[in-house]
């Protein structure tokens, strides 16, 4: 079934950008990830069937099937002085029960709590993606502006100038051209500070301080295969240069050729010394100052310098990543199905296995109104338990998946909880239960208890 929804699916895809540019919409089948995907499946329910087998075969029976199940948990609130239907609808919750009257409650929630889990672990990564989408400084590009100086021209006219200006709280020069590293380009930078602090996004480490020193973007230490403290080779203009890597920086995206995390920066001295000669840009970074209009100073900039200014860009690889947001909700609405599937599955199981125990209640007097309360503490117990275990498993998981996905863009690692989104969650989920509870009950109550006491 897996497979051939898959298929059915597969003129859905691409979404986002990648949609506009695909020239065939309709279906397609990858057969080899088709064929991977059947088999792993088979595999892992043969596996917990086999496994289960076995733990199934040591296990003894001790207690006479149709024996009367052990109500540990419902002397237990007893005691505490709870009404009848909520100790009932607790202890239906937390023991499974046995003989006919088993009630697969663990296994309900661990699936139940797995879905919670990868819901806020979708909500937590999608947060993270949003966040940095809107946080220049955390992708490389912690200035307002870049002013295109080309061969330098601009720093010499208005380097002063903007210098004075008390709208600028940081000015900074980038020099910018291509080294060679493993006999393949490497984008090769120096930035320098004309006023305030206007370096580059340190993700680890400190910048560069003598030229034999230099700080590296995370794709650039992978294929270096080097981190803090390592020595790297790079060839510079008279051969090969000897460096120390003293710090790891996600670098801006002043064109197309240029990546956040592939790159190396080092002192201007340095600079020279590793950078090919020709061409060499060198350009102005404008930071305003709190309190500034932004736009309307970026374009005073732009008369000012007769320059290209160039704003905040965002890199090629989160502008993909972001194009294609719409996966992680469609995935969170697959995880929020499951849950809620888990849920209404095991009291559907639950009000089975109960039928006879649901009829004494009522042969004892319990009307609707306690029958509907049992199981709204029933469902109500579950919901919070597969909360309780999955919201943490799910942070921890979103955070864990988002530090991956930030070192392999070179950005910095920021994940953010959702704190709303899981608001939304828990009241959803307790909403949910108790929905649940006012269906089932309507075919509990309709039914005639002497029925129920016959087949029992």
């Amino acid at each position: 079934l897996a497979s051939v929804v898959s298929v059915a699916a597969s003129p859905l895809m691409p979404v986002g950008d990648p949609r506009k540019a695909d020239p065939d919409l309709g279906f397609s089948i990858d057969w080899a990830v088709l064929i991977a995907g059947f088999v792993s499946i088979v595999l892992v329910v043969a596996t917990a069937a086999v496994a289960s087998g076995w733990i199934v075969g040591r296990t003894t029976n001790e207690r006479r099937v149709g024996s009367s199940p052990p109500r540990s948990t419902y002397r237990l609130l007893g005691r505490v002085g709870l009404p009848p239907s909520a100790t009932t609808g607790t202890s239906f919750a937390l023991e499974r029960g046995e003989g006919r009257s088993t009630v697969p409650v663990r296994s309900s929630m661990i699936g139940a709590a797995v879905a919670v889990a990868g819901l806020v672990a979708v909500a937590v990564f999608a947060a993270s993606l949003a966040d940095l989408a809107g946080r220049s400084d955390r992708y490389g590009f912690p200035w307002d502006a870049v002013v295109a100086g080309f061969d330098g021209g601009v720093v010499d006219e208005f380097g002063g100038v903007l210098s004075a200006d008390p709208r600028v709280e940081a000015l900074g020069v980038i020099a910018s051209s291509l080294g060679q590293a493993d006999g393949a380009d490497v984008n090769t930078y120096s930035f320098e500070s004309l006023k305030g602090s206007a370096g580059p996004t340190l993700i680890d480490g400190r910048m560069p301080q003598g030229p034999d020193e230099v700080v590296l973007g995370r794709s650039t230490e992978r294929d270096a295969g080097a981190s803090l403290g390592d020595t790297v080779q790079l060839t510079g203009v008279d051969g090969l240069v000897r460096l120390e890597v003293v710090g790891i920086a996600a670098f801006p995206a002043l064109d197309e050729r240029s990546r956040v995390n592939h790159g190396v920066a080092l002192t201007r001295e340095g600079f020279d010394r590793l950078a090919q000669r020709d061409p060499v840009n060198i350009d102005l970074s404008v930071t305003w100052a709190d309190g500034v209009n932004a736009a309307s100073a970026t374009r005073d900039l732009e008369r000012l310098t007769g320059s290209p200014v160039v704003p905040p860009r965002v890199p090629a690889d989160l502008r993909n990543l972001v194009a294609v947001d719409t996966v992680p909700a469609a995935l969170a609405a697959l995880l929020a199905f499951l849950a809620v599937v888990a849920v209404v599955h095991v009291l559907t199981v639950s009000s089975r296995r109960h039928a006879r125990d649901f009829a004494v209640l009522r042969t004892l007097g319990f009307v609707r109104r306690q029958l509907r309360t049992t199981l709204t503490w029933q469902t109500s117990l579950w919901t919070i338990v597969g909360l309780a275990a999955g919201i943490p498993l799910g942070i921890a998981a979103g955070r864990a998946a988002w530090a991956v996905e930030s070192t392999s863009l070179g950005v910095i690692d920021h994940p953010v909880v959702p704190l709303r989104t899981i608001g939304v969650v828990v009241a959803a989920g307790l909403v949910l239960a108790g929905l649940v509870a006012a269906v089932s009950v309507r075919r509990i109550a309709d039914r005639r208890p002497a029925d129920a006491l016959r087949e029992g």
